[in-house]
């Protein structure tokens, strides 16, 4: 068991106990016991070697015997205590002699952190030391802790103060101090109201009022002296038998927040009418614009309608330009392949040429309807008619006999409305 172990405390290493007595056997054994418990020590068998092994090993503990051959016991201890870099160790006096009640009392008001007589059973000295030890751990992590706390709260800008039932402020933050401009000392015991706002009442509107009264947390904002606001907080505090005995009250200055809060408000009319001028604007901007979509609709229609006729017109002139080179133009380009004579492809050439530009009629608005009413072989009859060809010529160009020939003239006479008439077909196939 490492008997010299700090219990609750973050240090690894061995306590190291500086062992301080003139009678050498007595050395030798208390530093054997010590040192088969764990601890390391430290031998001193003069108070002047205690004060310089003390100064320069720093131990964690002295085990100071009362009597010395040089100093005493209690002045080496009050030397310990009285120098800054040594204070901190501490001191466990212990004596062969009789103790008084008056020689403990002696080296306990001398700066002694415990006080030992002998004889003393090993075990119970190790115990004791261990016991002291896991004491002082103790309470060097409560001053640790105390000043972390303490390093905190006063780190808050708001001020903390706790009141008792009375009003009467018990502890304060720096924030505080430094608000009220006093001491310490002339703050604590003050009623809170007297302190803060020179008044022998509480104040009006006081979470704290509050808190006491229900036991229950409360706040409010409070206006102090100069036109500063102040968000005050309360928060009850029960002893063990849940009773309330403090309240902690938390003040922040919101005066920034509330002047704001003020000109908000101071312009909140003015904002509000701003606001409604603008909606009325607003409500004849979109009322004109609901006009304006409106005859953009009817527009939108009426251009609609002519996209729609448009898109009609053109197909239907795609399907008269598709129409009419079948029937125009790609019966011709199969014959040029069959010509037998140049003159006849020429010829071909000459009426090809003549139809693609009666088929691409209809792109300038120009269509003639002649062809429209023809069959496909009519149409070539009545080309080669135009062309100057007679009814022999046309038979031996087209392969086909005279009576044909003769055939599909009267049908082209037909349809053209000039049947039974002494109207030149020829002539009338030229004037289309």
């Amino acid at each position: 068991m490492r008997a010299c172990m700090w219990d609750d405390t973050d240090q690894d290493e061995p306590v190291t106990v500086l062992v301080v007595d003139d009678d050498p056997d007595v050395l030798f054994a208390t530093v054997r016991v010590l040192s088969r418990a764990g601890f390391s020590t430290l031998e001193a068998a003069t108070g002047k070697q205690c004060l310089e092994l003390a100064a320069r090993e720093m131990p964690d503990l002295i085990l100071l015997d009362a009597i010395l051959p040089d100093i005493h016991g209690l002045e080496v201890c009050q030397k310990l205590k009285s120098r800054p870099a040594t204070a901190h160790i501490a001191v466990i006096m212990i004596s062969s002699l009789k103790i008084e009640s008056d020689d403990q009392s002696s080296g306990l008001e001398g700066g002694a952190d415990d006080y030992i007589a002998r004889p003393v059973e090993n075990r119970e000295l190790v115990a004791r030391i261990t016991a002291f030890l896991r004491f002082r751990g103790v309470e060097k992590k409560l001053a640790q802790h105390e000043h972390l706390l303490k390093t905190i709260v006063d780190g808050i800008p708001s001020e903390l103060y706790l009141i008792d039932t009375s009003m009467s402020i018990q502890w304060i933050n720096k924030a505080t101090r430094e608000y009220l401009q006093k001491t310490e000392a002339e703050i604590i015991g003050k009623k809170c109201h007297w302190m803060f706002m020179k008044s022998v009442y509480p104040c009006d509107g006081c979470p704290a009022i509050e808190t006491i009264e229900t036991g229950k947390s409360a706040q409010n904002i409070i206006e102090y002296p100069d036109r500063v606001f102040k968000q005050c907080k309360s928060e009850p505090m029960f002893n063990e038998n849940n009773e309330l005995t403090r309240v902690l009250k938390i003040e922040t200055d919101v005066s920034a927040q509330k002047q704001a809060q003020d000109e908000l408000a101071g312009h909140q009319e003015q904002l509000e009418e701003l606001v409604n001028q603008r909606t009325s604007q607003l409500q004849q901007q979109v009322e004109k614009r609901k006009q304006s979509e409106k005859k953009l609709e009817q527009k939108n229609i009426a251009l609609n309608v002519l996209l729609e006729n448009r898109d009609e017109n053109n197909k239907k002139i795609s399907d008269t330009i598709l129409a009419s080179f079948e029937r125009l133009v790609f019966p011709y380009h199969q014959k040029i392949r069959h010509c037998e004579t140049r003159d006849e492809m020429i010829m071909f050439l000459k009426i090809i040429e003549k139809n693609i530009l009666e088929s691409l009629s209809p792109l300038n608005g120009t269509i003639s309807n002649k062809y429209r009413q023809f069959t496909p072989t009519e149409v070539q009859v009545a080309d080669l008619i135009k062309s100057g060809k007679s009814s022999k010529e046309i038979s031996d160009f087209m392969n086909i006999s005279e009576r044909s020939v003769f055939f599909h003239r009267n049908n082209i006479r037909k349809k053209l409305g000039i049947q039974n008439t002494s109207t030149n077909l020829r002539a009338e196939l030229l004037s289309e």
